[in-house]
């Protein structure tokens, strides 16, 4: 019984880790992204692209290129993710975070653009460990149960 609840102990170290990383991920980029300064660009252009979706239908996909100043300097960018909603967007204002040190260095000033993968981080390592504690808790009664039972067969 002992061994059981050590391993379960150990095993649960690993989604610890996990939303540790994630944690420690989310705090580091808190402390980049304090040094960055906001600015607002402007989406100048749609990159169309056509992408299979299922069933095999082709859909157009938009993806913007961002232009922005900064010290009296203009910069574009390309926006990485694509989207079928960009439609008539261009012209439209956008929120950014650049860096000062380095103006090309610029984000989206949204929560998923910052904090999507932190985000998942943390929820897959509380998902693994959720499990791993459901997982063990019935481990653990099973062992109680069949101790219970040896111990009462010894009577009959």
């Amino acid at each position: 019984m002992k061994k059981t609840i050590i391993i379960s102990i150990l095993v649960s170290l690993m989604p610890m880790v996990i939303i540790g990383g994630g944690l420690y991920w989310a705090f580091n980029k808190n402390a980049t992204f304090a040094k960055y300064k906001h600015t607002k660009g402007i989406i100048i252009k749609l990159n169309e692209d056509k992408v299979f979706d299922y069933p095999y239908q082709k859909r157009n996909f938009s993806y913007p290129t961002i232009g922005y100043n900064y010290n009296g300097e203009s910069y574009t960018f390309n926006l990485k993710n694509g989207s079928e909603n960009y439609g008539e967007m261009i012209g439209e204002e956008i929120d950014l975070l650049l860096n000062p040190n380095n103006p090309e260095d610029v984000i989206v000033d949204s929560f998923l653009s910052k904090w999507f993968g932190p985000m998942m981080v943390c929820t897959v390592g509380l998902f693994i460990l959720i499990i791993e504690i459901i997982v063990s808790g019935v481990v653990i009664l099973n062992k109680k149960k069949q101790e219970k039972n040896k111990k009462w067969g010894q009577y009959i």
